[in-house]
């Protein structure tokens, strides 16, 4: 039967799975004929202890505690891209994928210099995470042939001969003890459930960085206007304006080279707000958000 591709994004030949949030369902690949062709990403719970709520009203709060008693593993956060390496038997060779875009393993973004392809199964996924030094680091096998693969034995991957470099999952006896050393990781921990689910707990450095950083695609302008459309409060202006640039100002203390261009648009601004004559806060208030609500190319065309 015919893929039904509501869900999918065509990628050449193949399709990618880019609604679906839940593991190995988000950027699942399928072929025309809907035979997977790879399951999707591995998607790790956030631990809201690490992830600050970007809204006050959000009421799904949950705690570390609760997934305590059910954590049997630990390894430190790799900051690198998540790849997964599979054989795709439209074409008959094997292809890379990081996030949810496909590409040949000669793609030059992504060192493979360490995987000997010959000994790759083809029935299986290889999950990996790219490191500066190692090159690719190996972190999950499922089998390819499996409708809903297991979780919690894709971690068996010691008996692997074809990457050079394997994560090492430590046991972890005293969870509550382990995340009270969370900032001695560069990144934080990835701890492992027992039913395989994983659960990120990142240093606050980190989890800015991953919350504020600017996609390589996007203009610094537009992504300036995304960093400012966020929740803001406050009774006066002024405390609402200081409010609405938090974001803005996690950002510089992350990357700096962009203060010159930022500081441009808080001016710009400024000026708006002043051109449209209002003199009372609330007015004030009002007309940045509503400013706000519009597209980022629009605001553009009146900020810049």
């Amino acid at each position: 039967m015919a893929l039904n591709i509501d869900n999918y994004e065509n990628d050449g030949f193949l399709y990618i799975n880019q609604l679906a949030t839940e593991t190995f369902k988000h950027g699942e690949i399928r072929d025309i004929n809907g035979q997977l062709v790879c399951h999707g990403l591995i998607m790790p719970l956030i631990n809201p202890m690490t992830e600050a709520s970007r809204d006050p009203e959000d009421g799904d709060v949950t705690s570390f505690e609760q997934y305590a008693k059910d954590i049997t593993h630990y390894c430190p956060i790799q900051n690198g891209k998540k790849i997964r390496i599979y054989w795709d038997q439209t074409h008959n060779i094997f292809m890379l994928s990081i996030g949810s875009t496909i590409y040949s393993i000669h793609n030059e973004d992504v060192d493979v210099s360490s995987v000997t392809f010959d000994l790759l199964d083809k029935s299986k996924c290889y999950y990996g995470v790219t490191h500066n030094d190692k090159g690719l680091i190996l972190t999950n096998i499922v089998d390819k042939d499996v409708l809903c693969p297991d979780l919690m034995t894709s971690y068996n991957i010691a008996e692997d001969l074809a990457f050079e470099h394997h994560m090492e999952y430590d046991e972890c006896k005293n969870p509550i003890a382990s995340l009270a050393g969370l900032n001695a990781y560069s990144y934080g921990i990835l701890f492992i459930l027992k039913d395989g689910r994983q659960l990120e707990c990142r240093t606050p450095t980190y989890n800015n960085y991953c919350m504020l950083a600017k996609p390589d695609n996007m203009s610094m302008y537009i992504y300036y206007i995304h960093c400012l459309n966020k929740h803001a409060t406050g009774a006066t202006f002024a405390e609402y304006f200081i409010d609405l640039h938090v974001e803005v100002r996690e950002f510089l203390d992350l990357y700096p080279e962009y203060s010159a261009i930022c500081h441009k648009m808080r001016a710009n601004i400024i000026e708006y707000i002043e051109e449209q004559r209002v003199t009372m806060d609330a007015d004030a208030i009002a007309c940045v958000k509503k400013l706000l609500e519009l597209e980022p190319e629009t605001i553009l065309q009146l900020l810049i």
